[in-house]
């Protein structure tokens, strides 16, 4: 087995500063064999970003980023805690179901949730906003440019 095999390997269930402590390389090398071996590396971004697609279970975010559940654990743990995500999940799809059970919340940890704004309430205000003033552009110059940042407001969320 080669040392970059060796790595990969042992990636799956250590942070890379313990495997290279074990491999005796730098973690730098570490980090620059995974990125080559595994094009979805675990970074707060590719999370977020695997989170807002859609993907939330632990196990099928293990298997998206090629690595093991714990390591997910792990990475929740040192990066937020559960109830910063079930925040984000509930904002990004206002389901306090998915985002309990997604994050095994209590009900006393999710209480707050539904406080939050949600991004399907949001688009359904603007898009509500938008048909309101859609009447008024051609009145005012006013009107017209509160109709265009609503409308750059909705292309920016895709909707």
């Amino acid at each position: 087995m080669t040392n970059k095999e060796r790595i990969i390997k042992l990636s799956k269930s250590l942070t890379p500063n313990e495997v290279a402590e074990i491999c005796n390389v730098s973690a730098g090398y570490v980090y620059r064999v995974l990125r080559e071996h595994h094009p979805k590396t675990l970074t707060l971004t590719n999370y977020m970003n695997a989170i807002k697609s859609g993907i939330t279970s632990k196990e099928d975010l293990a298997t998206f980023f090629g690595v093991d559940r714990t390591t997910i654990y792990r990475f929740e743990q040192k990066h937020m805690a559960k109830e910063t995500i079930g925040k984000i999940l509930y904002i990004i799809n206002g389901d306090i179901d998915e985002a309990k059970k997604a994050q095994a919340l209590t009900n006393e940890e999710a209480a707050e949730l539904p406080q939050l704004p949600t991004l399907p309430k949001v688009i359904g205000e603007l898009r509500q906003m938008l048909k309101f003033v859609e009447k008024y552009k051609e009145l005012t110059s006013f009107h017209a440019e509160l109709h265009q940042k609503i409308s750059a407001a909705l292309k920016k969320l895709n909707c």
